[in-house]
């Protein structure tokens, strides 16, 4: 609560202010003063738990009583959609060099709005229901679920060792203006840390990008395998499986599509594939069993 004493040197003087978690005290109020204080609010916000406050010198009309701890992101102390504070301050109260809030936004003077901060929230285009990234034997599987996609044209997802500068992993179209669901098989995950990041562009140019995902990716445990030659350049390429207990060896291109698919019998100590008729470039080798699934990079040269 906010109390102002019995002393008369104690004045409250307050405009475009909003009272964050206030709990009444004395006989109910948020706002109380003592005998000989001073108390003078106006266009300003105090959540309490009452709705009754005692205010004197100010125009009842622009002061707002709200019990809703939703109706305000506490994180930025900064008006949400719909907040009764938008657009109620009083442009006198601000001296005319201040023209920023706190955050850097420009002031909407003629609808300024109560606190600190200008309300910029906008609604999304895209509203996100969940964006998670998680690790699947050698690969990491990136899902995404949208509610709504408003005039959304396509995302990009992302991918950072150091979370600063992300590398395109890929571009996915929008489905269309309800929700959907996305996925995408990271088949070379980097040792370590993984931040994987997703944006969203509107066909207007406008972008928004989400919190990223963190995903810490070992290859510790993972049965060894050899390759070779490895590049190639020839015609075929073998695999040493090194006794392993692999079922079968999938030929994959970047794009995930497998080119050729084999069975491992449980005997094989390698196995060999016809890489002719691939043009040059950089492809797969996956191999799978029971309990493990291996994923190596080969380059046709």
């Amino acid at each position: 609560a906010v109390f102002v004493g019995n002393q008369t040197t104690a004045i409250l003087n307050a405009k475009n202010c909003i009272f964050l978690g206030n709990e009444a005290i004395g006989a109910g109020k948020d706002i109380a003063k003592g005998s000989n204080g001073v108390v003078s609010v106006s266009n300003s916000l105090t959540q309490g738990t009452t709705g009754t406050s005692v205010i004197t010198n100010a125009d009842a009309a622009n002061v707002f009583l709200s019990t809703d701890p939703l109706s305000l992101d506490f994180l930025k102390l900064r008006p949400a959609v719909g907040n009764p504070a938008i657009d109620m301050g009083d442009d006198n109260a601000i001296p005319v060099e201040v023209t920023l809030d706190l955050a850097g936004q420009t002031r909407k003077y003629g609808t300024i709005d109560m606190g600190a901060y200008e309300n910029t929230i906008t609604p999304l285009p895209v509203k996100l229901i969940s964006f998670t990234a998680k690790v699947q034997q050698a690969t990491v599987q990136v899902k995404w679920l949208t509610e709504t996609e408003t005039n959304n044209d396509f995302f990009l997802l992302e991918r950072s060792i150091d979370g600063v500068n992300y590398n395109l992993l890929t571009k996915v179209a929008s489905k269309g203006s309800a929700g959907y669901s996305y996925q995408f098989t990271d088949y070379r995950p980097l040792l370590g840390t993984n931040y994987y990041r997703l944006s969203q562009t509107d066909k207007d140019g406008t972008n928004v990008t989400f919190y990223p995902e963190v995903v810490n990716f070992s290859l510790q445990g993972k049965p060894q395998v050899d390759i070779y030659p490895n590049p190639v350049s020839g015609n075929k390429v073998t695999i040493g499986l090194a006794g392993q207990k692999f079922t079968k060896l999938q030929f994959v291109n970047l794009q995930g599509q497998s080119l050729q698919s084999l069975p491992i019998k449980g005997n094989e100590q390698e196995k060999t594939i016809d890489v002719s008729s691939y043009p040059k470039g950089t492809y797969l080798i996956r191999l799978s069993g029971e309990n493990n699934t291996v994923t190596m990079k080969v380059i046709k040269i």
